[in-house]
Parts: C-alpha cells; sequence; structure tokens
C-alpha cells in the first residue's frame, strides 16, 4: 500500500465514530484527553492520550514518515479515538466536558507544517458537547472552544443544559462562518474549527484565537483566560444609517450573546431597513424596530418579527447612556425585534433594580452618532393610538443598516 492510501485509510478513520484533534497554533500531540459529565467535571469517566510525532513514527516507519507531505503530517497529529465501550457508556442527550491537558503543540504560529520549535504546552482547554455529539466524532478541541467554554463557566448554575447549548449556537454564529456547507451556522461549527486549516472562517481578528493558544500554553490564571476568550468573542461593527445621520455601534458578544445574534440576523435579513423610529423621549431613550413605513406614504404598518428571545440582562451591562437595549412587554422573555438607544444613564432598567428587577438587556454601545441620538430624542412627538405615548412628528427612518466587520 502506497504511503498516501496509508494516510488516506488513517484521516477516513479520524472522521469515524468518536474521534477527536486537540489543536492549538496547530494540533496538539500527547495530551491527556478526558470525558466527564459537564455539571461534575471532577468525575472523570474515561481518558486517553493523543497521538504526537513519535506515535506515527512507530506507527508508518521513519522511511514513510519522512517522505509523508508536511501538512499530511500536521493533520494527523492531535488525533485519537475512544473506544467503543468508553462511547457506549455516555447519555446521547446529556453535557459533557471535553478536556485537553498539557502536549506538544507542533505549530504554535499556524502553519501548515511542523514547526522547527514546537511549544509544550502547560494549561488545558475544553469542550462542551453532548454524548452524541462525542459518539460523531470528528470534534477539535480547540482555543476557540475554549473561549466558548469560558463564556459559559460563569452562567453555568444559572442555566438548563438547553439553554447552555442555545448560548453556544448563539455565540457560535457571531464567531465563524459556515463550515460544514449545511446552510447555516451552529455550535458543531465551532466543534470543527481549527487553527491550521480554517483560519479564514474565523469572524474576528486571528491575533485574538493566537492569544488564547498562548495563555492557555502558558498555563495563565483563570481571569486572564476569561479576559483573552472576551477578546475572541468579540463584536460585530454595524452602521444604523438614518434619514438624520449615522449611528455605528458595536455588539456585545461577551455580555449578551443570543441578544446580539439576534440583532446580527434581523441586520444580516436587511429587516430594519424602512422601519421608523416610533417612540422617542427626551432625557431618556429613542426606539425602533418593528414599523415599517409604507413607501409614498406617511402611514407604518406593523412587521412580523422572528420568535423571542431569553433574557440576558442578569449578565450585560448597565443601560447607561448610548447603549443598545432589547425592547420587550412585561414578560422578560418576550423581546423579539424591537430595541432602544439609551439617551442618558438608565440604570433604572438594569436587573435587579428595584423597579425592573428582571432588567432590559443591553447588546451594543453606540461608537460614533451619539449626536444624532441627542436629535432624534429632541423631536416633538405625541401620542398615536395603537403605536407609542410618544411618536416623533417628522419621520425618523432607517435607511440602511449594515455590519461593518
Amino acid at each position: 500500500m502506497t504511503v498516501s492510501r496509508i494516510l488516506f485509510a488513517l484521516i477516513l478513520g479520524t472522521s469515524l465514530s468518536g474521534c477527536f484533534q486537540t489543536s492549538l497554533g496547530g494540533p496538539t500531540g500527547a495530551s491527556v484527553l478526558s470525558v466527564a459529565p459537564l455539571r461534575d467535571s471532577g468525575n472523570t469517566l474515561f481518558s486517553t492520550e493523543t497521538r504526537d510525532q513519535q506515535d506515527w513514527i512507530d506507527l508508518l516507519g521513519q522511511d514513510k514518515w519522512t517522505e509523508t507531505n508536511p501538512l499530511f503530517q500536521l493533520l494527523l497529529l492531535g488525533t485519537i479515538g475512544f473506544s467503543n465501550a468508553d462511547l457506549n457508556s455516555l447519555d446521547p442527550a446529556a453535557l459533557y466536558l471535553v478536556t485537553a491537558n498539557s502536549g506538544t503543540d507542533y505549530a504554535p504560529d499556524g502553519g501548515t507544517s511542523i514547526s522547527d520549535s514546537p511549544q509544550v504546552v502547560q494549561g488545558q482547554w475544553h469542550a462542551i458537547a453532548t454524548g452524541q455529539r462525542i459518539i460523531d466524532g470528528n470534534l477539535q478541541v480547540s482555543a476557540l472552544s475554549e473561549a466558548s467554554y469560558q463564556q459559559v463557566l460563569a452562567r453555568l448554575p444559572q442555566l438548563t443544559d438547553a439553554q447552555v447549548l442555545e448560548q453556544l449556537d448563539a455565540a457560535a454564529r457571531l464567531l465563524v462562518k459556515d463550515m460544514d456547507d449545511s446552510g447555516s451556522v451552529d455550535y458543531n461549527d465551532v466543534l470543527r474549527w481549527a487553527r491550521t486549516t480554517h483560519a479564514n472562517k474565523y469572524l474576528g481578528n486571528i491575533s485574538d484565537i493566537d492569544a488564547m493558544a498562548l495563555a492557555i500554553r502558558s498555563s495563565q490564571p483563570a481571569d486572564m483566560l476569561q479576559a483573552a476568550a472576551r477578546d475572541v468573542l468579540g463584536s460585530r461593527r454595524v452602521e444604523l444609517q438614518t434619514n438624520f445621520g449615522t449611528i455605528t455601534l458595536d455588539t456585545l458578544n461577551w455580555e449578551a450573546p443570543i441578544t446580539a445574534d439576534n440583532f446580527v440576523r434581523y441586520v444580516e435579513d436587511k429587516f430594519y431597513e424602512g422601519i421608523v423610529f416610533h417612540r422617542v423621549r427626551s432625557n431618556f431613550m429613542i426606539q425602533t424596530g418593528i414599523w415599517e413605513l409604507v413607501p409614498g406614504t406617511n402611514t407604518v404598518l406593523p412587521k412580523d418579527p422572528r420568535g423571542t428571545i431569553r433574557n440576558e440582562s442578569r449578565y450585560s451591562v448597565s443601560n447607561l447612556r448610548g447603549t443598545l437595549s432589547m425592547a420587550r412587554t412585561s414578560d422578560p422573555d418576550s423581546a423579539s425585534a424591537q430595541f432602544f438607544i439609551n439617551q442618558v444613564d438608565n440604570s433604572f432598567l438594569d436587573f435587579g433594580s428595584a423597579n425592573n428587577p428582571d432588567g432590559y438587556t443591553v447588546f451594543a454601545d453606540v461608537v460614533t452618532g451619539i449626536e444624532v441620538v441627542d436629535e432624534i430624542a429632541s423631536l416633538p412627538a405625541a401620542p398615536v393610538n395603537g403605536i407609542s405615548e410618544a411618536v416623533p412628528f417628522e419621520i425618523v427612518l432607517i435607511e440602511a443598516v449594515t455590519i461593518v466587520n
């Protein structure tokens, strides 16, 4: 059998049940990989060690290994498969924590061949996965999956398993492009992402991923890992163009991933274009998101949004001047498309406040254009039955909403 056929068979095997690859800057060999229940992470169910360069030399022989394509060499490192007995012990619907510990990062600079200076990994990194996802295999434990884990970690006591998966899916859409050409993005795309082969699928600055990997390799303390993870989650910059001027904003992907993702998807769908600001109150806020101007008239009609989303105000920032927050009814989890921009500090809308204990979720910050917010808020307004108690006399129209990066 030729070397290429041997490698093809081995790579094919790595895409089958229960196969993993540990990767930071590049594939990481000789890592101890363990699986435990997500909410009982000290209870290791089983563990194994990922393959390093010497394992493959022993398997193929030095000559065959030497003549192997450098990229193939790299992709074979850090792989491992769990036994059927281990996999059969998993509950397909339950959530598990996969932990990679130590090892050697064979391409710490993100290259496509084994580095002349592989680096020892001193820390550990993680991926959350259902039992079924572990059984299915083809799963990367990476710096990106660690960032997603860090975002869940502090919230875990308040979240059900379904809510954990909901957050992971939402954050994934803010992090990566469609990895498997399925036509949509979810957390499975994060679990397929590797620095060596998928750098261009990450939506942020790849240097933030590299900083996360470095923090893990050097076993930085928890607060520094979390800071690195915040940078990986990053933000999306959006330009909101109105007939009064442009407001530029950054989403808060770390603090409010579900809400930021909800907003970004509306932007991508062009939902807000042609929508008016229907409620403006000086020294308070301006609100928009659902009333669409009928072209050529002064009439507005309500536009049908998607379903409602979970309130994330517990984890988000204060409703200060220049922040964007979700409008909702008395039901905390009733927000959909409507949002408001705080013209002044409105901390009475925060989670735990006396009058609004459930809070209103802040999901973005104004970067430029706060003077546009001030001008719109100052417009004369009056009640209009069925719309709001403060509809501006002058039409304030969202002409375009664009994701800048």
